[in-house]
């Protein structure tokens, strides 16, 4: 499908929907709604289209601080498609506040990309299909929007962060998420819509009292049923056809302590986005800023993948996708270099040596088009997807890799003029993983393909199996 063709769909779809569209430049169409503050974003690269939400508002809209509407008005949406059609994940980028020195809990904007199953699309008349059924779910959220926070068009709203009713109540916030003071965080009351609300960026916490808010999203979840969910060893699985989530036990016993002790009942409900768990009680919500991506789905994956090999070895003498014990190091380069040139949002692939040559910390560098690490403040104006170089490290070793088999990723990076990472091992260490984990807190793409990671791409190119039988065959074991 040709840009001008796809141009011309997306607005068709537009003036159907009653949808402004502004064209900011070659590369950037903006759709809303007249007077509208959720804006949706189309950000063309030379490998498709990213699509994305930026949601503020302005001080013609509301009286007082504005960080609660900020907050919790930008993660609603991004709950809303995640527990009904299209189903779809959402991570949630904080945008720089342009005056310094703000407070740390302020929001002053934010940015809601669609991760799962999006991510980065092609340009062709499944995108356009797609991109309607996201902006008909948008249409129905907003026109319930009202409804769903207890507010009421042109009524006045008493907005307060004195009054007692408040500050007792954020005594009692405190005390649940063992707080004793934080002279950082955000917090109030208002009538229109009628909530409480308090953030906190020390613990990564929001805590809003609105019980007709709680009601419906819990009333949409029954009538829906989003995901199917499996209690693995470490994470709580959340399965939908199209976009995969885990949180954390320790998260969730968290957020069931919480709602306990300001509601005096564990009766909560979970909703798992990438870099979010939302937590319903029956008169608050919570949002922890906690993973809950893909990332932490196969992770946990990985580790019911190990027990189920070791089970598989004993009872069965097998498993489904069986490794070679002896892998050559070229033939596992090749295999990954052709998983990589699959990969949607990369536009080149190569080897940086002739194998066994010196390859400086490098096998593969990547141009990729990866989404903006979400622990990082964006700029207003910046999309949150970002054209990178990635350094690849192929490892192709009979046991697993950990921490201290990928070293000095620093200077690799800097010695390729890179600014990313991706690991790509039949078995990864926990150590490894965690490693990486916070190297991304510092700013550093990085990332890991463990047995999970590879399985699931081998799923979807099942020719590879045949390729590379050498390394890798699909096997049905006898009952």
């Amino acid at each position: 499908m040709k840009r001008s063709e796809f141009d011309a769909a997306v607005e068709q779809v537009a003036e159907q929907l009653h949808l402004q569209i502004n064209k900011t430049s070659e590369h950037h169409l903006v759709l809303c709604r007249p007077r509208g503050r959720l804006t949706f974003s189309l950000e063309f690269t030379e490998s498709g289209v990213f699509i994305y939400l930026y949601f503020r508002t302005t001080s013609w809209d509301w009286d007082g601080e504005r960080t609660d509407l900020n907050d919790v008005l930008s993660v609603l949406p991004a709950v809303f498609l995640r527990i009904g059609p299209p189903y779809t994940s959402c991570m949630l980028y904080d945008v720089e506040h342009p005056v310094a020195d703000m407070p740390e809990s302020e929001v002053y904007a934010r940015y809601i990309a669609f991760m799962q199953p999006e991510g980065l699309l092609s340009i062709s008349a499944d995108t356009v299909h797609r991109l309607t059924e996201i902006l008909l779910a948008l249409a129905v959220y907003e026109a319930h929007l009202g409804e769903y926070l207890d507010f009421t068009p042109n009524a006045m709203d008493r907005y307060s962060f004195q009054d007692e009713s408040i500050l007792q109540w954020v005594s009692n916030v405190r005390t649940a998420l063992g707080q004793k003071e934080d002279a950082e965080a955000s917090y109030c009351s208002r009538t229109n819509p009628r909530w409480l609300f308090y953030r906190s960026k020390a613990v990564g916490t929001t805590v809003c009292y609105s019980p007709t808010t709680v009601l419906h999203l819990r009333k949409l979840i029954d009538a829906s049923s989003p995901w199917k969910e499996l209690e693995g060893p470490t994470v709580q699985f959340y399965k939908s056809e199209q976009a995969h989530n885990a949180a954390p036990h320790d998260e969730i016993k968290r957020g069931r302590n919480v709602i306990a002790l300001l509601e005096g009942t564990t009766d909560a409900m979970m909703v798992p986005l990438e870099n979010r768990l939302i937590v319903l009680g029956n008169e608050h919500l919570v949002f922890f800023e906690v993973d809950c991506s893909r990332d932490v789905y196969n992770s946990g994956r990985q580790d019911i993948i190990t027990r189920q090999r070791q089970e598989q070895d004993i009872l069965f003498d097998g498993c489904v996708y069986k490794w070679a014990e002896r892998i050559d190091g070229a033939r596992f380069e090749e295999f990954a270099r052709d998983l990589l040139s699959r990969r949607r949002g990369i536009a080149h692939v190569r080897r940086t040596s002739v194998t066994n040559e010196g390859d400086a910390g490098a096998d593969l560098l990547c141009t990729w088009d990866v989404p903006a690490l979400a622990d990082v403040m964006r700029t207003e104006g910046d999309a949150p997807i970002e054209r990178r170089t990635i350094v690849v490290q192929c490892k192709a070793w009979s046991r697993a890799v950990g921490k201290s088999d990928v070293t000095d990723i620093r200077d690799t990076l800097e010695r390729h003029d890179a600014s990313g990472i991706l690991v790509i091992a039949p078995a990864v260490r926990r150590s490894l993983s965690e490693h990486l984990a916070v190297l991304r807190r510092q700013n550093i793409w990085a990332d890991y393909w463990g047995r999970g990671e590879l399985e699931e791409q081998l799923d979807a190119n099942p020719d590879l199996v045949r390729k590379y039988a050498d390394l890798v065959t699909y096997t049905v074991p006898d009952a």
